[in-house]
């Protein structure tokens, strides 16, 4: 079944999940990314892996009936290649894709449908251009599995490997077992949270100014470290749906995720080119990050308590991945807070006395009158030598 294209439809909120990726870099990044998946359901370059197969295995077609089952015992000659006189490519089918023979042979399809599968087919050129080499070995992996699976009604592989082959495919959940996916780059992981990084920026800055969110100590949760790392989402046969699967931090706190879900609740003030839909998938078991600049490191409020008591996890206790700021946080976010209600006070007197004309030189106070700011900054400054962790 052909794999449906990227469509721009809403996506799936979730107190980790942003609405959309933007930025020039995510974008530019989204654009491979949706056209190698395009490229991987591509009907020319599906018949290109076919093909692949058949000419290294030196058989006509991949019916099962002429498929070679047997591996060559060692007084027997390696049947070749009657052109090249290379030794044709046979597979161990009771064995995993990972097994060091099939994996040889594997390598050496993808290369050839890699370099020479345009002169196969011209129509599989361009798919083979955008194609990621993550994408193309993937479709010669699910090939051989679904060739594995022709062959186990015609009892080729012995039963007592039947199950444990079919069970290997379908769930496989670590690097190197049939049917796993590669793990993403890491350049395609900071990409993602870079992207969920500035869409929350530019809703951070939407929120009310009245919101209580609307702090520099809030803020110290929008660091792109900290975002979570959506991964592909699969579907039941391991196949790409083209939507995101949202991974939530398993350390993050109520108050951190409550905050976020906030962020993510607000109208994008641009409208963003791409739109990637996004569901909502199991909470992420990752650990705290460790992060160089300190100033960029989790505050405690930021990190669930019961996660982080747990002995586990106790090694993230330490100031490496852990800033102690919870007082300080909470003195800040009262000062701002009354800061800007102050602002919105004095705003309003000097309304009312420009709207009476009375007071002129009230007024010209008001107007004059420098407010204090939300700023991290003015806070360090009202403090004194007191160093603040959210500037």
């Amino acid at each position: 079944m052909a794999m449906k294209s990227l469509e721009r439809a809403p996506a799936v909120r979730d107190v980790d999940g942003v609405d959309e990726e933007s930025s020039d870099d995510s974008e530019g990044e989204m654009d491979r990314v949706g056209a190698s998946l395009e490229a991987y359901s591509d009907r020319a370059l599906l018949a290109v892996v076919r093909h692949g197969f058949a000419h290294y295995m030196g058989i006509p077609n991949l019916q099962v009936k002429h498929l070679p089952v047997s591996w060559p015992k060692d007084d027997e000659a390696w049947l070749t290649d009657s052109v090249t006189s290379t030794k044709l490519v046979r597979f161990l089918w009771e064995e995993s894709h990972t097994h060091s023979d099939n994996h040889e042979g594997l390598c050496k399809i993808w290369t050839y449908i890699h370099e020479k599968g345009a002169l196969f087919s011209p129509s599989a050129e361009k798919a083979l251009k955008v194609i990621s080499e993550e994408h193309l070995r993937e479709r010669v992996i699910e090939k051989y599995h679904s060739l594995q699976k022709a062959l186990w009604p015609a009892g080729h592989i012995p039963s007592m490997r039947v199950s444990a082959v079919a069970s290997a495919t379908a769930s496989a959940q670590r690097l190197g077992e049939p049917g796993d996916p590669p793990p993403l780059t890491k350049g395609v992981r900071q990409s993602r949270q870079l992207g969920k990084l500035e869409v929350r920026e530019r809703k951070f800055k939407a929120l009310p100014d009245d919101s209580k969110y609307k702090t520099d100590a809030y803020k110290t949760a929008l660091i792109q470290q900290l975002m979570s790392e959506d991964e592909n989402e699969r579907d039941a046969e391991g196949k790409l749906t083209g939507c995101f699967l949202m991974r939530p931090w398993m350390w993050a706190s109520d108050k951190r995720n409550m905050f976020i879900a906030d962020v993510d609740a607000q109208q994008d003030p641009e409208l963003p080119k791409r739109y990637t839909k996004r569901v909502c998938g199991p909470i992420g078991k990752a650990g705290l990050p460790w992060i160089q600049k300190v100033e960029h490191r989790a505050r405690r409020w930021m990190v669930s308590p019961q996660w982080l008591v747990d002995p586990a996890n106790q090694q993230f206790d330490v100031p490496a991945f852990v800033i102690d700021n919870e007082k300080k946080c909470v003195k800040i976010e009262k000062r701002e807070y009354a800061a800007k209600k102050k602002i919105k006070l004095d705003e309003k007197v000097s309304k009312k006395v420009k709207a009476k004309g009375k007071g002129k030189g009230k007024a010209k106070a008001v107007e004059e009158a420098q407010p204090v700011t939300s700023s991290s900054k003015a806070v360090a400054e009202k403090d004194g030598n007191e160093s603040s962790d959210f500037e």
